[in-house]
């Protein structure tokens, strides 16, 4: 388990102030819908960080949900209102999966927003850990994209 640090929710309540959001349709949504999704995330989803690029020395801060079917998933995506589905993909001999996809620190920050009222503590600790940790290594390295 990740310790978080009490600096770290502090820093990110203040990102998360002064974040203004992204370009996203999801002020529509019902507050039923985003509870929804903030369900299905809590359940399905993914949030961290990935390595990337040439001898994996980017590294970015994503958050991902993945099915087997695409409905789903295009559901979660009109709720939130950003994000990408990709797919199908197959690796090696197992079903091919879709997947909702969104990268760097803005759109991190707007799907908790959207979703964290929601969120069970678990996931909520996974996004607080996930973007703290991104914060320190960006500060340590121009490597780390920020998006």
């Amino acid at each position: 388990m990740t310790v978080v640090r009490a600096s770290d929710l502090a820093h990110l309540a203040a990102l998360l102030r002064r974040s203004g959001g992204i370009k996203s349709r999801h002020n529509w949504a019902t507050r039923e819908r985003r509870a929804w999704a903030a369900g299905f995330f809590d359940g399905e989803g993914y949030v961290g960080n990935k390595a990337g690029g040439d001898k994996q020395h980017c590294h970015y801060l994503t958050a991902a949900v993945t099915q087997k079917t695409r409905p789903l998933l295009d559901r979660f995506q009109d709720t939130v209102g950003f994000g990408k589905v990709y797919g199908p993909h197959r690796s090696g001999a197992h079903t091919p999966m879709f997947a909702w996809t969104c990268y760097g620190l803005r759109p991190t920050l707007e799907l908790l927003r959207v979703l964290g009222p929601w969120l069970g503590p678990v996931k909520y600790e996974q996004f607080v850990a996930a973007i703290a940790y991104y914060l320190r290594q960006s500060a340590k390295s121009r490597q780390w994209r920020v998006a």
